[in-house]
């Protein structure tokens, strides 16, 4: 095991992030992309924004310079730094939202889902939509991707996704939920 990385938990860095004195390493994470002392000071990014941008993304494995490891795991790698993701979505099944979609006595937490483009605490309250009108919608335009934000984690599949939150699709229209 090598130093890990603060944005994304990954344990196999060369190099401390960071020199006493003489600022970043200059070396890239090779899970999420961020390089030290450029990522930060030269284009302004903090740790904790990143590691959002880059599971808004899909927590993909930063395909310009190596492979994963075998088995390969970015949610259990997360919590290295103590990050917990994989929240689920209520309405689609996707686990890969950053927050509960709801919080207790405070409402929605604003996230929008990255596969069905729900946005809790908007979609409901403000456009009037329920988890389960939404998804008839989404299952009735094809299930695609939200593509205004991120792409889909690899093998995505939204089929399999629903049946995370019990929804099974068939001939039967009253399998959709």
């Amino acid at each position: 095991m090598g130093f890990c990385c603060p944005v994304c938990g990954y344990d196999g860095l060369t190099e401390p992030r960071y020199r006493e004195g003489s600022g970043g390493s200059y070396e890239i994470c090779p899970s999420c992309g961020f390089q030290f002392g450029v990522t930060d000071d030269d284009s302004g990014y903090t740790h904790e924004r990143w590691r959002k941008k880059w599971i808004a993304e899909g927590m993909n494995w930063d395909k310009r310079r190596t492979h994963p490891p075998e088995g390969w795991n970015p949610v259990e790698q997360l919590k290295n730094i103590g990050v917990q993701v994989g929240f689920r979505c209520p309405v689609c099944g996707y686990e890969g939202l950053t927050e509960p979609p709801y919080r207790e006595g405070s409402g929605g937490s604003y996230e929008i889902c990255p596969s069905c483009g729900f946005q809790f605490g908007v979609t409901d309250d403000d456009s009037g939509y329920t988890h389960e009108r939404w998804r008839k919608k989404w299952i009735a335009e094809g299930m695609k991707w939200d593509k205004g934000r991120t792409h889909p984690p690899k093998d995505w599949n939204p089929v399999q996704q629903l049946k995370n939150i019990g929804v099974h699709l068939g001939s039967d229209s009253a399998s959709l939920g």
